[in-house]
């Protein structure tokens, strides 16, 4: 990394995060038609959010954010 310039470190960072918008976008496409499927209730969560938080080991805010 210390042999990088500054600018290339700042691509890096902002390709790096064009990648998790697209995959974060992917996800919301797939959590909006499991939460069509009602796979919380089926699983015993009372929310959709719950659901996520639990399934993909992130904070609740977290999941909030993508349901």
């Amino acid at each position: 990394m210390e042999s990088r310039t500054t600018d290339n470190l700042e691509q890096v960072l902002l390709a790096s995060e064009a990648v998790i918008a697209r995959e974060r976008a992917r996800q919301m496409t797939v959590l909006a038609e499991l939460d069509r499927r009602q796979v919380a209730l089926m699983d015993g969560c009372r929310s959709m959010t719950e659901w996520t938080a639990s399934r993909l080991d992130i904070a609740p805010e977290t999941a909030s954010m993508l349901v």
